[in-house]
């Protein structure tokens, strides 16, 4: 029986049926790819993203002062801990909250100087009177204790709106007037939800050479510089806010973990300013972002109803954190 046997095929006809089966495998597989993701769209929105699956390890930073080193400085014993900041460190009448905790786990005297949405910076460059919550930032706050003068806050707060909340100003201005700064061991400072949620500018590149109080980084570190410098044997410890929601115009919730506030950052951003901030101040920095277990998942479970503020089983994750952080790591007695 007579075969047909196919011709020789080219080396260049071999090549161009190669390239032409590679190029069909690949179009299929990307069909095969869309038809897949197509189909499961519905059942696996983005919401339900669980971010745990990512390695995100608390960014912690501690740091710790000798007190020995310190000229003209004799140690009483006696653990004083200031915590100055937002909402998340308001007292509570049933001794849920964060200072009341940390004063009953560590035995420390404790300050609450908690002002309503304190901020690290301002929003203005210039203090302008018709935006009198600048002065209740932490930049303008270190100032006065810094120079142990808080006229310029007494000045400040009758401009405030007479809200209700006027009272927890008061309250937080007469602490902070009562205190003998040459007698604190710890200055806790936890705000900064506000700046991410308003946008404020996270690093300084109008005027790199001096700091400006409507930079976060700059307010951390200006801060902490005039404070130190009246009162070297404070040791600093600053808390990053946690998890929380962005409230779009609409009303409608937006994740922290991926909504860009005005500065372009999400509050993982800002949590990362802050630590480098710290780092270079020699500044005890607890993550409680990620170093708490706070998110979109359990939210409900942790947060107040503003969805900013932690509620009281939030508060007790963190002030277990910094009462460990006081006990264990960076307290030091000089004996």
């Amino acid at each position: 029986m007579k075969r047909f046997l196919p011709e020789k095929l080219s080396i260049g006809t071999l090549i161009h049926i190669a390239m032409i089966s590679i190029i069909v495998i690949i179009f299929a597989t990307i069909a095969i790819k869309l038809f897949m993701w197509d189909s499961s769209a519905e059942e696996s929105p983005i919401e339900t993203i669980d971010f745990n699956i990512f390695d995100t390890e608390p960014e912690d930073y501690y740091y710790t002062v000798d007190v020995n080193t310190i000229e003209n400085y004799t140690d009483d014993g006696e653990l004083r801990v200031v915590m100055l900041g937002d909402d998340s460190l308001k007292d509570y009448t049933d001794g849920s909250g964060i200072p009341a905790l940390v004063a009953k786990n560590t035995d420390a005297i404790t300050y609450t100087c908690s002002f309503p949405s304190m901020t690290m910076a301002t929003q203005n460059m210039e203090f302008d009177v018709t935006y009198g919550y600048d002065a209740f930032s932490f930049y303008y706050a270190a100032l006065c204790i810094s120079k142990n003068d808080y006229a310029f806050l007494r000045d400040v707060l009758p401009t405030l709106p007479q809200t209700d909340r006027i009272a927890d100003y008061e309250s937080a201005l007469s602490t902070l007037e009562s205190i003998d700064f040459n007698t604190v061991d710890i200055l806790v400072i936890s705000c900064g939800a506000q700046d991410y949620l308003k946008g404020y500018t996270q690093v300084n590149t109008i005027f790199p050479e001096a700091y400006i109080s409507n930079s976060y980084v700059d307010s951390i570190m200006q801060g902490i510089d005039w404070i130190r410098a009246e009162y070297p044997q404070i040791q600093f410890v600053i808390m990053s806010p946690t998890f929380c929601y962005y409230v779009e115009d609409d009303g409608s919730y937006a994740n922290c973990d991926v909504k860009k506030t005005a500065d372009n950052g999400t509050l993982a951003d800002y949590m990362i300013s802050a630590k480098s901030a710290a780092v270079a101040m020699n500044a005890t920095y607890l993550d409680n972002y990620w170093g708490i277990d706070i998110n979109a998942e359990n939210a409900k479970a942790y947060l107040t109803d503003s969805t900013t503020y932690p509620n009281a089983d939030g508060r007790k994750l963190i002030a277990d954190k910094l009462s460990e952080t006081l006990n264990e790591k960076i307290y030091y007695t000089g004996e």
